[in-house]
Formats: C-alpha cells, structure tokens, sequence
C-alpha cells in the first residue's frame, strides 16, 4: 500500500472505485473515488460527489490529482486527532509538538522528528505521520 492509500485507509476511506463523473450532457470522465464503503453505483454527477465530499463520506482524485491531508493545517489536525484515539498495544499514542519537535510514542517507541524555525511544519508533520503509520500497519494493525 502506498503512502497516499495507508494514510487514507487509515482514516476509514477503505475502498477505492474509479467512477463516471457526469458533468453535464456532453462532458464526463473518470474519477478515482476513496470511500468508507463501496459505492452501490459505476456513475455519479459532479454534484453528487461534491456532496459526497462535504460530508465525509469520500476524497476523490480528479486527473491524477492527490489530495493530500497535509497540504491544509485543519485537515492535518484530523489525522493526529485520528493518531491519539487509535488503541495501540499498550494503549493509546501520545502526540507532543513543540516549537523544536514534534514526536509520536507509541508503545515503547518514539518517533521524533527534529524542526528549526523555518521548517515547512506540514511537510515534518506528515514525514512523522507516515513513521507512525509504518509501524501501526506493521504491528498494531495485524493484530486486531
């Protein structure tokens, strides 16, 4: 599983469809759709999964285009919110940010990423991310 897809799955979108976007009588294409369950049909309109989107129910991939928790503070915040109530094996992960580290411990182990001031806070944010969730699919995940 790639990245962009562990992170995703990880955040309850589970299953990924290609669908027909019907923008209107004359143009449609193909979408990747991720969705927490899989979508009862093969065409949708643009409205539809814009509506879809608003509620949470589905991220989808226009021409290839990754969309990326990490490009928005907000929607970064859900996934470490997502981090601290995932049960682990000796409990829960705590997150720390501070204005010189941002770290994850999880069950003995700690994954620490070192900042200076004028690193992008986004980009050390989802290296560290992509750490936790490494070992969570490893070790944590395997064993439910």
């Amino acid at each position: 599983m790639d990245k962009s897809n562990q992170l995703f799955h990880f955040m309850g979108f589970k299953f990924t469809q290609t669908v027909t976007c019907i923008h209107n009588e004359t143009l449609t294409e193909k979408v990747v759709v991720q969705s927490k369950w899989e979508l009862p049909r093969g065409s949708y309109s643009i409205q539809d999964l814009v509506q879809m989107e608003d509620d949470g129910d589905i991220v989808s991939h226009f021409d290839d285009d990754i969309c990326n928790p990490f490009y928005c503070w907000n929607d970064a915040m859900e996934v470490i919110d997502k981090i601290e109530l995932t049960p682990c094996n000796d409990g829960f992960p705590s997150f720390v940010m501070t204005s010189r580290y941002f770290s994850i411990d999880v069950d003995g182990e700690t994954f620490l990423v070192q900042k200076e001031l004028t690193d992008n806070k986004l980009e050390i944010l989802e290296s560290l991310v992509y750490e936790f969730l490494d070992y969570y699919y490893k070790n944590v995940e395997k064993n439910d």
